[in-house]
């Protein structure tokens, strides 16, 4: 389906012509200089974000610690289902937190409530410390899913919109793979909790640069 080429009011030929030629064109050439116009401020949002996707490792390490605390296999599913639930039940809340109090201060205080999650599963030592844990990330991600979208948009125009997410797609595909593949050299160097160290690690200096940016 094709839709009709609208001529704005008082636009000449020239000028509907040049704005056709530019619709026309493509390739990667156009992606980087369309990404070149993106404003600085939207690539230091994308860092942070990054940085905090690099603590952001699978939940197969949750997985592994859970079980080295105690919890049978049979029962993992319920650890990541109550996740999930938490996570579903505090997004809205957050969000309207958020609009109310300023995303500024949700932000902040999402990104300590990671550190805080970390914090748990390295010093639990009992069972229930993988459940705290695990729902404390949840809200985390309730806290920050949302509003990292938001802070990547702030400073770019709707017209750019499509260009800045398909950049922080490839950041972000970098710091997750970056994140694992850390998180799995550091639980082999510090067996079970050694990718939690890397987690609160990453998530601290996320949470200064998001201080720095603010």
């Amino acid at each position: 389906v094709k839709q009709p080429e609208l001529e704005e009011e008082g636009q000449s030929a020239g000028q509907a012509q040049e704005k056709k030629e530019k619709k026309q064109g493509g390739g990667f050439g156009e992606v980087l200089r369309n990404a070149a116009t993106l404003p600085w401020q939207f690539y230091f949002a994308a860092l942070i974000v990054s940085t905090l996707y690099v603590a952001r490792f699978s939940e197969s390490f949750v997985i592994l610690r859970a079980k080295s605390l105690g919890w049978e296999t049979a029962a993992l599913p319920l650890l990541l289902t109550c996740n999930q639930v938490l996570q579903g039940l505090f997004t809205y809340p957050m969000g309207v937190l958020a609009d109310n109090l300023g995303r500024k201060q949700i932000l902040t205080i999402g990104f300590l409530v990671l550190i805080a999650a970390n914090a748990v599963f390295i010093g639990s030592s009992h069972p229930l410390g993988a459940v705290v844990g695990f729902l404390i990330v949840g809200l985390h991600m309730s806290m920050t899913q949302a509003n990292t979208k938001a802070l990547l948009t702030e400073y770019i125009s709707p017209t750019q919109r499509g260009t800045a997410f398909a950049v922080f797609a490839v950041f972000s595909g970098f710091a997750l793979s970056f994140g694992n593949t850390l998180a799995g050299v550091l639980n082999d160097k510090i067996a079970g909790v050694g990718c939690f160290y890397g987690g609160a690690a990453a998530t601290t200096a996320a949470t200064l640069l998001l201080l720095v940016y603010f």
